[in-house]
């Protein structure tokens, strides 16, 4: 059984959050804006 850290987690958990962001954002806006949430983590307000 693997124990993952506590940054491992932080880490998956962000990465899940930046996708299901990246799927709202294409559903609602039906265009490709992933790349501004997955490329860059302190830059995500800028549109």
């Amino acid at each position: 059984m693997i124990v993952r850290s506590w940054s491992e987690r932080a880490s998956i958990q962000t990465v899940v959050i930046r996708e299901m962001i990246c799927v709202w954002m294409r559903f609602n806006a039906k265009a490709n804006k992933c790349i501004y949430y997955i490329d860059i983590g302190a830059d995500t307000h800028r549109v």
